[in-house]
């Protein structure tokens, strides 16, 4: 999101792009949000284009709780 819109959606978080890798038919995106967080979604190539996606563009990310995975690195 490029704006922050209203949605059921609980978790949503400002961030930086700062990775956008094509993987096959998925564009894999890494948000900076700031604090060491880092946030990485995969999208399609057209969720990309209507969202107008670069590097570092300003965004809202938004998840749901039960989309989550949290790794350990």
């Amino acid at each position: 999101m490029r704006e922050r819109q209203v949605t059921s959606m609980r978790n949503i978080i400002r961030g930086r792009v700062t990775g956008l890798e094509m993987k096959g038919d998925i564009v894999r995106v890494r948000v900076d949000a700031g604090d060491g967080l880092e946030i990485e979604t995969h999208i399609t190539p057209a969720s990309q284009r209507n969202l107008q996606l670069k590097l570092g563009t300003m965004i809202y990310a938004g998840f749901k709780a039960v989309a989550v995975t949290v790794l350990k690195i």
